[in-house]
């Protein structure tokens, strides 16, 4: 959690955003599932960016639609900022 801290003190501009996009995933998920936040490293091109990971125990044919309604809340106010926020599911169930 270090990591997701020093990314946000690093780009302050994300801070309420993460936090904004926190609070409507939890809501749109928050039955049945596992939502963690953690920093993506890429080794490649050296660039990072925070993740909202969204495990549910059941998944259904709706989950790109919410995981898109959520996106589309909080995508917006990412543009002109220095860093990043992703939502996504790996499709696994909680505790994984």
């Amino acid at each position: 959690m270090n990591e997701v801290k020093d990314y946000i003190d690093r780009h302050p501009g994300i801070n309420d955003i993460v936090l904004y996009a926190g609070i409507l995933t939890s809501e749109e998920f928050s039955k049945n599932s596992e939502i963690t936040i953690e920093l993506y490293k890429d080794t490649e091109s050296y660039n990072s960016y925070l993740v909202i990971s969204v495990r549910l125990e059941n998944y259904d044919s709706d989950i790109d639609k919410r995981l898109d309604k959520v996106r589309d809340e909080y995508e917006d106010s990412l543009i002109g900022q220095s860093g990043w926020l992703l939502l996504k599911s790996d499709f696994k169930p909680p505790g994984r």
